[in-house]
């Protein structure tokens, strides 16, 4: 039986929040929002861009530890895209360093 082609991982998004306390003790979540937030609105979250990496000295199981970078809003889309044109992930960290020239 012939083997598999090895995938190319492309990893994932992850929108996320940060929660910060005021002088006054109120909990203020950014980034701020006026109105209830919108998951479909990436100006609502904080995105990360993240994958998996073999590594040696990894605690789980399966040796593989997660990585992540912050993604500015304005590549958001851009990565969303390139995630599903499975670009591997050396890529797209280029693409996010503005080291990518096509």
């Amino acid at each position: 039986m012939p083997l598999k082609p090895k995938r190319l991982a492309s990893g994932w998004l992850e929108p996320y929040t940060k929660n910060k306390k005021l002088k006054s003790g109120l909990i203020a979540t950014y980034p701020r929002v006026e109105a209830k937030r919108d998951p479909d609105n990436p100006k609502h979250w904080y995105w990360a861009y993240k994958w998996e990496e073999k590594n040696s000295n990894a605690k789980s199981a399966n040796g593989f530890v997660s990585r992540a970078v912050n993604v500015p809003v304005v590549k958001v889309e851009a990565v969303k895209t390139a995630i599903a044109f499975r670009w591997p992930v050396k890529k797209v960290l280029q693409y996010l360093r503005d080291e990518l020239i096509e």
